[in-house]
């Protein structure tokens, strides 16, 4: 929720945390402040791969975080070193292929 996002967003400045994202093109979505980009560093995923994402997926340590719809109110946790780099491996791949914010 919004709550939620704000605490997350004022949490991930504090921490000086920088993520890499990648997100689908919308033309009707707002322009990012310079220092949302730098924290966000966000690429848009080839036209070919958008819409077959309907979750949120996030990559530390060794783990992996999918997060679905809120409407759904489920998240999966997976520990596993193993399964970690094959996902950073499948991002790294799309990250390649994909387009620069501007």
């Amino acid at each position: 929720d919004k709550q939620y996002a704000e605490y997350y967003l004022k949490a991930r400045k504090y921490n000086n945390i920088i993520s890499r994202t990648l997100w689908e093109k919308k033309s009707n979505g707002r322009k990012l402040t310079t220092e949302e980009v730098q924290a966000r560093n966000p690429r848009f995923i080839p036209i070919s791969m958008q819409g077959k994402f309907k979750f949120m997926m996030i990559l530390f340590d060794d783990k992996v975080a999918i997060i679905f719809p809120l409407e759904k109110l489920s998240a999966v946790l997976i520990t596993s070193k193993e399964i970690h780099r094959m996902f950073v491996s499948m991002f790294e791949s799309i990250w390649d292929i994909s387009e620069e914010y501007k």
